[in-house]
């Protein structure tokens, strides 16, 4: 599968920032069109800067891989998953609304939650961690992606901010 760098990242082959910029634009605007529900999450996997000390880089990126796999899988095919830097990633539901992403994440996140062990086929990571995350909904929370963005970050720091390995809806913040 050839991928474009400017887009996509090389670690995990997700869409990058940039690409998750252009495609929420894209998603937001045909929600607006269409009269169609929006939801995004905003995951980041807790505690990843002490995993990455103690366990090093290349440990790091075993789990930065393997989560975006996991949350890929489970969030289906109608999903946009991004990584949005380092340890967070964004995921983009068309036509979803939030009630229906959180179960689709909520799971995603127990399934994290229950690992011992990830790898990526080369190397083996002995870690258990858990993610936290926050779900905004267009046209509920917001009208327009920058707002939308913003709501789901708020609600992934009221996730982390009320003991992490949880997810959050942004009206629940």
């Amino acid at each position: 599968m050839s991928t474009d760098n400017s887009t996509h990242d090389t670690l995990t082959g997700l869409i990058n920032r940039k690409g998750f910029e252009e495609k929420l634009k894209a998603a937001v605007l045909h929600a607006q069109q269409n009269d169609r529900p929006l939801s995004l999450a905003f995951l980041d996997i807790d505690h990843f800067k002490r995993l990455n000390d103690s366990m090093g880089h290349e440990a790091g990126d075993v789990v930065i891989k393997a989560v975006g796999d996991i949350v890929q899988r489970v969030a289906g095919d109608k999903a946009i998953i991004c990584r949005y830097g380092g340890e967070e990633y964004t995921i983009i539901f068309p036509d979803t609304e939030r009630e229906q992403a959180f179960l689709l994440i909520e799971r995603a996140r127990a399934e994290i939650a229950q690992l011992k062990s990830m790898s990526d086929g080369k190397k083996k990571v002995n870690v258990q961690l858990t993610i936290s995350g926050g779900i905004a909904a267009y046209p509920i929370d917001a009208q327009e992606e920058n707002e939308l963005l913003r709501k789901a970050d708020q609600a992934l720091y009221k996730a982390k901010g009320s003991g992490r390995n949880k997810i959050v809806l942004s009206y629940e913040e």
